[in-house]
């Protein structure tokens, strides 16, 4: 058994030192349908304060006005040859400019001509969308993408009105205009539907005090810390290692169904029918390249065959084979990022997402498959001879909306909880394939032997 979780108990701090390059998501948003809007104002101050002569929009300028809604500042930053003006509500007794219900207008401030809109559906700054014009349309039309963790969900999306007349829309017009296109429920999360994720989390991280990591190690059916590769008794202080720690989690979901925990000896059979070729296969002694992806498979198959009691018709029944999206923005600064994209690689076969878009992709997971977890494995192809794909480490990942309605990833990994940016930021991982797994409120996991 040959899979090498590339990080030990004592490195897995590593990613929480790491600081985010983007603030922090905001709670407490609405629903699209109730966001803050300031229609009225942009109408009531378009000649005044949006649409003016270039000499005066050079101007800074910044103030706090009215509606309905509540107080908005309004603002205008000139960077980079542009011209920015900002329409932000109220929020926390701040007015960041990311808050659900933000407008940021950008104009070229050598000739004066929109370029775009950016419209934040909530208060994080990677959900938004990019109104635009359409230069290429015979007669003045609008277009627009949705943007969420950089990824373009949707692209050209048309409005048939000019740009001018688009400024001045509400979001819910705008919404009622792409209802047929925009999957518009993806930005209004029902928290409740996390409940049982939230809970089983919190299970979880009370548990976590007793564990530790050791290589090769899981618990076998009988509760003895053992070997993956062996079967043995692990020597020394027992632990689990990133495999080990996966059946640890399944055993403390399944034990109050079934009553007992899973056989090592099972998972860890090959599954050579559903994944590799004859090439790979001369390979599997020596490096066990599957070795992740067959583990993880085989847990979600027991995992879901004790829940519903049924045998799953194939291994790759739980695989995660969703289509998800081309295109990545390049730069994502809350005010002027989102506008250029690169090509995002398209999910290959076994080998699952590049890891660049695994947050975009959770996110669209989360939202239409509330209340399950998947386990991911990391794997990339090696640069020398015999330039193998390796599923190098497994880990837990449980993507979810807390009670504020914050997205958010939780990662458990090698007997410890970590943070999805150390995923990001490890230079093995290139793509990373996912199983699905149930959650349930229930979690009796088995006791790690002192010795």
């Amino acid at each position: 058994m040959k899979i090498a979780c590339l990080i030990l108990s004592f490195g897995l701090s590593l990613g929480l030192l790491l600081a985010s390059p983007l603030p922090a998501a905001l709670g407490g948003d609405r629903a699209l349908p109730q966001a803050p809007d300031s229609a009225d104002l942009r109408r009531q101050f378009w000649d005044s304060r949006l649409n003016l002569p270039l000499n005066q929009a050079r101007l800074a300028d910044e103030s706090i006005v009215s509606n309905a809604w509540g107080r908005w500042k309004m603002q205008r930053r000139i960077m980079e040859g542009f011209i920015y003006t900002i329409i932000s509500p109220e929020k926390n007794s701040a007015w960041p400019v990311y808050t659900q219900g933000s407008w940021i207008f950008k104009r070229n401030a050598s000739n004066g001509r929109w370029v775009q809109i950016k419209i934040y559906l909530r208060s994080d700054p990677e959900l938004f969308i990019r109104l635009y014009p359409d230069e290429r349309a015979s007669q003045a039309r609008t277009k627009f993408d949705v943007l969420a963790y950089g990824a373009v969900l949707y692209q050209e999306i048309t409005l048939p009105l000019p740009f001018e007349r688009v400024a001045l829309l509400s979001l819910n017009d705008i919404i009622a205009m792409s209802q047929d296109s925009v999957d518009w429920q993806l930005f209004s999360p029902q928290v409740s539907l996390y409940s049982d994720m939230r809970q089983l989390i919190e299970q979880v991280r009370r548990h976590l005090p007793s564990l530790r990591y050791a290589d090769d190690g899981a618990i076998d059916q009988n509760g003895q810390a053992v070997y993956i590769s062996s079967l043995r008794r692990q020597t020394g202080l027992p632990g689990l290692n990133c495999s080990g720690f996966l059946k640890w989690l399944v055993d403390g979901l399944l034990y109050s169904v079934t009553g007992q925990y899973l056989s090592v000896d099972h998972l860890r059979q090959r599954m050579p029918e559903v994944r590799g070729s004859g090439f790979t296969e001369s390979w599997e002694e020596i490096y066990d390249p599957y070795f992740g992806l067959d583990w993880s498979r085989a847990l979600a198959a027991a995992a879901w065959n004790s829940l519903f009691r049924r045998e799953s018709s194939s291994p790759l029944a739980h695989d995660v084979a969703e289509p998800g999206f081309s295109l990545m923005a390049d730069n994502l600064d809350p005010i002027v990022g989102g506008e250029g994209y690169s090509i995002f690689p398209a999910p290959q076969e076994t080998a699952g997402v590049h890891i660049s878009g695994l947050k975009a992709y959770l996110f669209l997971l989360a939202n239409r498959e509330p209340g399950k977890m998947y386990f991911a494995q990391f794997n990339a192809r090696d640069t020398v001879t015999p330039v193998l794909r390796r599923y190098f480490h497994v880990a837990a990942l449980l993507p979810y909306f807390d009670e504020e309605g914050i997205f958010r990833i939780v990662v458990f990994e090698s007997a410890a909880e970590t943070s999805f940016e150390r995923l990001l930021d490890n230079p093995r991982y290139e793509f990373v394939q996912l199983v699905r797994m149930p959650v349930l409120r229930n979690f009796t996991p088995p006791i790690l032997p002192e010795r």
